[in-house]
């Protein structure tokens, strides 16, 4: 699962050790933040938690098709267009 920032705001994810101020954007995904932290974000609907999307299988890879006789037998039944001339 990863966190994903839901709203911005500006907190020290370090405190009380370290007093740096950190921004937070919508849609940041932290991955270094204490698990503290994190249940602190969520409790005050800053963040959640968002599954990892799978990893997508490698489609085996397609043979070209061939053609099968029936569409050529039906290619050359179709007649040829008339000229369509009018007299004058």
């Amino acid at each position: 699962m990863k966190t994903v920032i839901t709203a911005e705001f500006t907190g020290y994810p370090g405190a009380p050790d370290d007093q740096a101020e950190r921004r937070f954007r919508v849609g940041d995904e932290p991955t270094d933040l204490s698990d503290a932290y994190v249940d602190l974000l969520i409790g005050k609907g800053l963040a959640e938690r968002v599954a990892d999307a799978p990893a997508e299988p490698e489609a085996p890879a397609a043979e070209p098709a061939a053609e099968s006789p029936a569409v050529e037998t039906a290619e050359a039944e179709v007649p040829a267009p008339r000229s369509r001339r009018t007299a004058r």
